[in-house]
């Protein structure tokens, strides 16, 4: 199974025991379909599809008035 999410990517838990926890992958093994996560709750593991990568919008820019 070919994954997107690598270590060090900040993602949230979808579902499972889990769920709404945000955290950063400190360890993928894609040949079982399970991450381990490091939240502020300590250590938690969910499958590869139940973790979504947290996207993070850039900051406000000011215009640039060049661009129209």
């Amino acid at each position: 199974m070919k994954t997107s999410l690598l270590e060090g990517d900040p993602v949230r838990i979808t579902s499972g025991v889990y769920a709404g926890v945000e955290g950063i992958i400190e360890d993928l093994q894609p040949e079982c379909s399970a991450v381990r996560i490091h939240s502020k709750i300590g250590n938690v593991y969910a499958y590869l599809e139940h973790a979504v990568k947290i996207v993070k919008p850039m900051p406000n820019r000011k215009p640039n008035p060049l661009v129209k």
